[in-house]
């Protein structure tokens, strides 16, 4: 499952490995930096569009009523646009490969993103009550419903970065994703046909109403591409950081084989679970172990009641030191399985997660192995443990000394 590290390069894979993250900084530095949008750009843009805007408003010869009808198909439109390229999207994924998640660290820059998009969804909201006398209960209701969907689901996801939970980074589950989208096309289509069918019905919708449109959902749009910090530019500032702790000797280069390939495909499933993963198993070690020392104990303690020439008292004597370590161990062994609540929790929560978004049925299978295993044997110690004390107490103590 975790093969990923036992990566044991030598000399000539180790220099690839440097030209191999030198090309990929660099074709991601001139993908970014090719001629188009750059921030001067968008600047010079959106002052363009403010000092069009103000001319526009200025005029005075537009409809309110109108414009926010035109932003809200325009707005409807681009989530259609989404919404089938989520079918073909999920048609053309190969579902067998592995599931892979983002490392949401790096979206905490985009929460900016989220917040213009929690906005578009209220504007959504607004404008579905606005034009609810026109296109009648059933189109206001679907509308503010989806407008719903969309704030909800941009605070699910900005919930998951600030919580360090898993986002799957492509769709895997391919009819379930199939079928979502289809049912938001549809219904998108729906609405937009019925609001479009209002505005040409409308005599009032002139040409300024379009201009004045067209200039909101221009600024609109060269603000997202502003803020939002697209996933080029992340995963550049992962490799450049990988390569610059690599030079600096502050990860081997078997680390850095393994962190580049997480900021190029992303996590597995096990990679999101390990950190839960391996604190679980150390403390069922760590029980497992203070199990073996109490056995230990119980051997030296038969060996005390066994020797015949050892008087009463000094076998008691002798005894009661190891029968406090007896309390001491099960105590102890107590309270590390006390702290597993912690971190089953979180671990819990996760796979519930990323269960419902993908399937990773072969890494449950690996950690219900590894756990099981790890459950057995403390198990199998606590049963050993518990006879060997009943046998001692009814042969040589009372039932006061238990632990």
């Amino acid at each position: 499952m975790n093969d990923q590290k036992n990566i044991n390069l030598d000399t000539s894979q180790r220099g690839e490995f440097y030209n191999y993250l030198d090309s990929e900084i660099n074709n991601l530095s001139g993908d970014i930096k090719r001629p188009g949008w750059n921030m001067w750009a968008i600047l010079v843009g959106l002052a363009t569009l403010g000092w069009l805007l103000l001319d526009a408003l200025e005029s005075g010869e537009y409809s309110f009523q109108n414009v926010i009808g035109l932003l809200f198909v325009l707005s409807l439109t681009q989530y259609l646009y989404f919404s089938i390229s989520g079918v073909f999207d999920s048609l053309s994924t190969n579902n067998q490969k592995q599931a892979r998640f983002i490392n949401v660290a790096s979206q905490i820059r985009n929460w900016r993103f989220f917040i213009l998009l929690i906005g578009q969804g209220a504007f959504l909201i607004f404008a579905s009550i606005i034009f609810s006398d026109d296109v009648g209960t059933l189109i206001t209701t679907l509308s503010i419903i989806f407008a719903a969907v969309i704030i909800i689901a941009v605070l699910f996801s900005f919930a998951l970065v600030f919580l360090q939970l898993p986002i799957l980074s492509s769709p895997l589950k391919r009819n379930l994703n199939v079928i979502v989208s289809v049912l938001f096309s549809a219904l998108l289509l729906f609405i937009i046909w019925r609001h479009i069918e209002l505005l040409l019905n409308s005599s009032s919708t002139s040409f300024n109403d379009i201009r004045l449109t067209l200039l909101v959902a221009a600024s609109f749009y060269l603000i997202v591409l502003l803020i939002r910090v697209p996933r080029g530019l992340l995963i550049l500032d992962s490799l450049i950081d990988i390569r610059r702790q690599l030079m600096l000797g502050e990860i081997s280069i078997e680390n850095a084989v393994i962190q580049t390939n997480i900021a190029l495909t992303g996590l597995r499933a096990y990679d999101v679970l390990e950190e839960y993963v391996v604190k679980l198993l150390s403390i069922y070690r760590e029980a497992a172990a203070e199990l073996t020392g109490a056995l230990s104990t119980i051997n030296n303690l038969e060996n005390i009641y066994h020797e015949s020439q050892t008087s009463e008292e000094d076998q008691s004597s002798l005894a009661m030191p190891l029968i406090e370590s007896l309390h001491n161990s099960v105590d102890k062994v107590k309270g590390i399985i006390r702290t597993t609540p912690e971190l089953i929790r979180p671990l819990r929560t996760r796979l519930i997660l990323m269960s419902s978004a993908a399937d990773i049925s072969d890494t449950v299978d690996d950690l219900d192995l590894k756990f099981t295993e790890a459950v057995d044997e403390i198990s199998q110690h606590l049963k050993i443990l518990n006879t060997r004390i009943a046998t001692i107490l009814k042969t040589y103590g009372t039932s006061d000394e238990q632990p």
